[in-house]
This record gives C-alpha cells, structure tokens and sequence, in this order.
C-alpha cells in the first residue's frame, strides 16, 4: 500500500508540475472538438432557464465559461487531489 500512496504522490506532483509549466487545451476546447452542438444547448438551456425564472446570474458568463476555461491538466489535478483525499482518508 506504501508503494501505491508513492506512486500516487508521484503522479500528482508530475500533474501539479506539468500544469504550471506546459500550456494544455482548455476543457471548452475539447468539448468543442467533439461535439460542439452540445455546448451550445447546455448554453442555450442554462441562458432559457435564467430568463424562465426572471433572475440575472448570468451563470453561462459568471459559472460556465471560467470552467470551461480552465486547462485539463488543471482539471485532472483537481480530480486526483480528490481521489488522493479519498484514499488516504480511507485508508488511513
């Protein structure tokens, strides 16, 4: 088990390391490259429901768009921050 937690750390500052230092495609871009009608109704349904319910959050330019902005090394490194919090607490 000690080896795996070393090899997960390991990982995780090479995602760390690597966000800083390489430029990567953002998640918007790759949604867009595989199926961009999808991003404009996920658009569209968020940009409907606001005007549906009177309210002026403007989520799709507030919320959305920073997400979809953000690098996917970035993105990853969240997600195995998580994962690494999991297992350790579990395992702990």
């Amino acid at each position: 088990m000690v080896i795996i937690n070393i090899f997960l750390l390991c990982v995780y500052i090479i995602l760390i390391l690597s966000n800083i230092f390489i430029d990567t495609t953002t998640l918007g871009e790759i949604w867009k490259n595989v199926h961009i009608n999808s991003l404009i109704g996920l658009q569209k349904v968020i940009e409907k429901w606001e005007l549906e319910n009177n309210l002026d959050l403007q989520i799709w330019y507030n919320i959305m768009l920073p997400i979809l902005e953000l690098s996917i090394l970035f993105t990853l490194s969240i997600i195995f921050t998580i994962l690494l919090a999991f297992i350790f607490l579990r395992f702990k």
